[in-house]
């Protein structure tokens, strides 16, 4: 294959993939679809879930001060994700104890979606300002340092 036609045959793919006009109408689309398949109103467990999923995020930042509140929040919130997968599969075989349709599917994608979709942001949030506590300490720490070298080298001269 020459040069030439690799070129053209690059330029033919490219022509053949979507603009971003054409995926983010297609985006809104499957998003869209998916919120009006969903009965918010009438669903108390999706309603409380979007609480508690409000209430971790709010307790995630407004606790930032308590290390260990923040410790159990991450540790529970890891195994509630780490648990989705059992929690779909025993939600698809009980579904009508609690919900007017089965929203549990073999793959998990309303679960993965509803449930461990926002705790694994929750979880991205609560690392970021871990980290960024984590830094602030470090330039606190290394400034107490430096003035404590700053006092030993006024007391030597």
């Amino acid at each position: 294959m020459d040069e030439e036609n690799f070129y053209e045959m690059v330029k033919e793919q490219v022509v053949k993939l979507p603009t971003f006009k054409k995926s983010s109408a297609y985006i809104y689309d499957q998003v869209m679809g998916f919120y009006y398949a969903v009965s918010w109103s009438r669903e108390k467990w999706l309603q409380a879930l979007i609480v508690t999923h409000i209430a971790l995020l709010s307790l995630v930042i407004f606790a930032r001060r308590f290390k260990l509140l923040q410790f159990v929040l991450f540790i529970g919130m890891t195994v509630a994700v780490f648990c989705s997968e059992y929690l779909n599969k025993m939600g698809g075989e009980r579904w009508k104890e609690f919900s007017t349709q089965n929203y549990f599917d073999k793959h998990g994608v309303f679960t993965g979606t509803i449930y461990a979709g926002p705790l694994l942001l929750i979880l991205t949030i609560q690392l970021i300002l871990t980290l960024v506590d984590a830094s602030r300490l470090v330039v606190t720490v290394k400034r107490l340092e430096l003035g404590i070298d700053k006092k030993k080298a006024t007391k030597e001269e």
